[in-house]
């Protein structure tokens, strides 16, 4: 079923060490990154006319010191990066609703931008793309520090919170693992699949569950270097019904599933490990009455504080579930269907989502209402990390 290898000897770590030019510095806080700003357009960029409001009390304050609350319940010095179809990289500063800019064009001349993942600290940023992951020292200008070549479209990326290690998948159906302190995979899992399409690590960072497009899902054992299938419905076939997106409560306990059709699973944890015999949570049933269309699922995740569970699809919905009952507890009506990736504000008080038209939107939980947008790519945001 699987091949475990504790090193792969084909990848190559391509080393670059030249930044790109400066451009127009804009403090970001992360260290003074150099971004460069989207020609014709201010640090406000694409902001709406009923976000003007937010943008004029904002310009007529004083600036705030990092670390103070600000706007969507976020603090200056917390910021976003989205990625895109067009392989622009952008980062914004939700507490000031503050569009900086995006990574200069000689460090993003990236194909369509698969995920994002940011360390702990600001510190790196890893963006996955059609052939490569690329890896950015945001506390140097954003300078690149090198690029790890995939055999097709990597799918996935996520870093160990530390920065120490990221895993990888994508398209081989291959599972890797590389460490920044030697510059090199150091772990490798192929499985008898095409499709990586989702992977998510657990709390004590020992294991990371996985799930392909052939409709498996398992644990990779990084202690042991097994993979352990996990129970799956009878209706997941492969190509048909497969997980396409995985999230982990923040306590580690529950970790659920969304299908391809929009089936929501839920797997409860013992001590932040698995057990690969008990069923999961079947949310809906196809036996039962429907209680959100049959669409295209795209994306989900877990609140802050592990109390919602957020999904969306290629419908206009976004769906908000308890995590306990995972029962669904209210509809956001987003502007336009094919809303590719969500994230919660620290609070959960806000929601932000990347949509097909390429703009960020922030939504009030509560009340369901948008007070704000962005409408800074060229094509579908397709990728969102929050520090």
């Amino acid at each position: 079923m699987y091949e475990y290898k504790n090193r792969d000897p084909g990848a190559i770590v391509q080393k670059i060490t030249t930044p790109g030019p400066r451009q127009t510095e804009i403090e970001a806080g992360l260290k003074a990154i150099t971004l460069e700003p989207t020609p014709g357009t201010s640090e406000e960029a694409g902001t709406s006319d009923e976000s003007d409001e937010i943008v004029k009390t904002i310009k007529d304050s004083e600036p705030s010191p990092k670390g103070t609350k600000g706007y969507f319940d976020f603090v200056v010095g917390q910021y976003v990066v989205t990625g895109s179809y067009d392989g622009d990289i952008r980062f914004y500063c939700p507490a000031q609703a503050h569009y900086l800019g995006k990574l200069p064009a000689l460090n993003s001349y990236l194909k369509q931008i698969n995920k994002l993942s940011l360390t702990r600290d600001n510190h790196y940023l890893a963006a996955a793309s059609d052939d490569i992951v690329r890896l950015f020292d945001l506390n140097c200008q954003g300078v690149v520090l090198g690029d790890l070549k995939h055999p097709n479209k990597a799918l996935v990326v996520g870093y160990e919170p530390d920065g120490r290690w990221l895993y990888v998948g994508g398209e081989d159906g291959v599972c890797r693992i590389w460490d920044k302190r030697n510059d090199q995979f150091v772990a490798t899992i192929q499985l008898d699949v095409d499709h990586i399409s989702s992977m998510v690590l657990n709390r004590d960072r020992t294991q990371i569950y996985l799930s392909m497009e052939t409709a498996y899902t398992g644990i990779w054992d990084l202690r042991t270097g097994k993979y352990v299938p996990l129970w799956m419905p009878r209706h997941a076939r492969p190509h048909n019904e497969w997980i396409k997106s995985l999230a982990i409560r923040p306590d580690g306990k529950q970790v659920t599933g969304l299908t391809s059709k929009s089936q929501l699973l839920a797997w409860e944890m013992d001590t932040n490990c698995a057990n690969p015999e008990r069923q999961p949570v079947v949310f809906r049933d196809r036996r039962r009455k429907a209680k959100i269309p049959l669409t295209y699922a795209l994306d989900s995740t877990y609140s802050p504080d592990g109390k919602l569970l957020a999904a969306t699809s290629c419908g206009v919905n976004i769906h908000l579930f308890n995590s306990e009952t995972l029962l669904l507890k209210s509809v956001i009506l987003a502007d336009l269907r094919w809303n590719w990736t969500v994230a919660f504000s620290p609070t959960a008080s806000h929601l932000l989502s990347g949509s097909q038209d390429g703009r960020m939107r922030v939504w009030e939980i509560d009340t369901g209402k948008k007070v704000h947008q962005w409408h800074s790519h060229q094509s579908a945001i397709t990728a969102m990390a929050i520090n």
